[in-house]
């Protein structure tokens, strides 16, 4: 069964990019801390390690709806990503110890 992705919504693709961007940038912060060789009393680092999460998250959402905006007008002018899905059956196994 064909599918076809015609249209991404900016506000949600912003939304779910900022997110994972505040993510990477929270992980960033941690080794930024955790790996701080500057002098002791230099609060450079810290103060990077505050706000680059939200420097990051403000980046990514600006980068996912600019991106779902440049991927809507591709998608009017050559056509829309396709993907081919298929059913899967799913088989639930009991949580018993199986037979010896």
């Amino acid at each position: 069964m064909r599918h076809r992705v015609e249209r991404i919504e900016p506000l949600p693709a912003a939304r779910i990019s900022g997110t994972m961007y505040f993510v990477f940038g929270l992980l960033g912060a941690v080794f930024l801390v955790l790996f701080d060789r500057s002098a002791p009393g230099d609060w450079t680092n810290v103060a990077l390690a505050i706000g680059a999460p939200f420097l990051y998250g403000l980046a990514g959402a600006i980068i996912g709806a600019v991106g779902a905006w440049l991927y809507n007008v591709a998608a009017r002018r050559f056509g829309g990503l396709e993907f081919i899905v298929s059913p899967v059956d799913t088989v639930v196994q009991s949580s018993s110890v199986p037979d010896a």
